[in-house]
């Protein structure tokens, strides 16, 4: 949540723009985080073996894939109702600005 600037109301204009700068850091800087997980992946399966073995039948690799799918997953969808949030609080700001 962005506290409002002293000395001025909540809802202000810079309050929202310190919003959009926030979330797009935030999306920005996930995105990030998960494009440099799945290119280690990609690196870590294709020129070592350090994901050669087998777990339960099925190789190492798979099982990184999966688990790399499902953090892409969650992320996705703790961004979604964190940018829910933000959007409910910026509405709120607007109508007291108003």
């Amino acid at each position: 949540m962005v506290a409002p600037s002293p000395g001025r109301p909540a809802g202000t204009d810079s309050d929202l723009v310190a919003l959009a700068r926030r979330r797009r850091r935030l999306a920005l800087g996930g995105a990030a985080l998960l494009l440099a997980g799945f290119l280690g992946y990609i690196a870590l399966t294709t020129s070592t073996t350090v994901l050669s073995g087998r777990l339960a039948g099925l190789g190492t690799a798979y099982w990184a894939g999966f688990a790399i799918f499902a953090a892409i997953l969650a992320v996705a969808h703790a961004y979604a109702r964190w940018a829910r949030r933000m959007d409910a609080l910026a509405q709120r700001s607007r109508g007291e600005a108003r």
